[in-house]
């Protein structure tokens, strides 16, 4: 999952729930309204690699702050951190990446972005501090363990 917001935080554009295919495919039931609902978030379902869900995505992209507009930041699972361009949702265009370890414990899962800042859970091996300030060239700043398997 992943979250779209602007700067400020006065509004979070959308919660994304990707690899919709994948949950389909194992015959998964998600409700993403009542997962909205309760986050108060709307939720929107994607297969990213198929290109669905763009255009939700692209809804949800505050466009007053025209540096951040159309950014995208994925939890990629083991490709770590993924941005993403969507403000042509029929031509996303990937801008940058960060590899964020190599084992299942590091495994890039959920996001949150709070302005230049990404917020990475992955695994067992804590939160990763990620600057986005240049989105082709995102920079790990620091990683929180929080583990309990110490």
């Amino acid at each position: 999952m992943s979250v779209l917001n602007n700067e400020d935080r006065t509004h979070l554009g959308r919660m994304v729930v990707n690899l919709l295919d994948e949950s389909e495919r194992l015959g998964l039931e998600l409700h993403l309204g009542e997962l909205g609902r309760t986050l108060g978030v709307p939720v929107v379902g994607a297969a990213l690699v198929h290109g669905r869900g763009l255009q939700e995505l692209q809804d949800g992209v505050e466009e007053r702050d025209q540096a951040d507009a159309g950014h995208l930041c994925i939890a990629n699972g083991p490709h770590g951190l993924r941005i993403v361009d969507v403000r042509d949702p029929a031509a996303p265009r990937g801008l940058g990446h960060l590899l964020l370890g190599e084992s299942v414990d590091e495994l890039a899962q959920d996001i949150v972005a709070m302005g230049r800042t990404v917020y990475v859970a992955a695994a067992f091996a804590g939160v990763h501090v990620v600057d986005v300030t240049d989105p082709a060239n995102p920079t790990l700043v620091e990683t929180f363990d929080t583990s309990t398997r110490r």
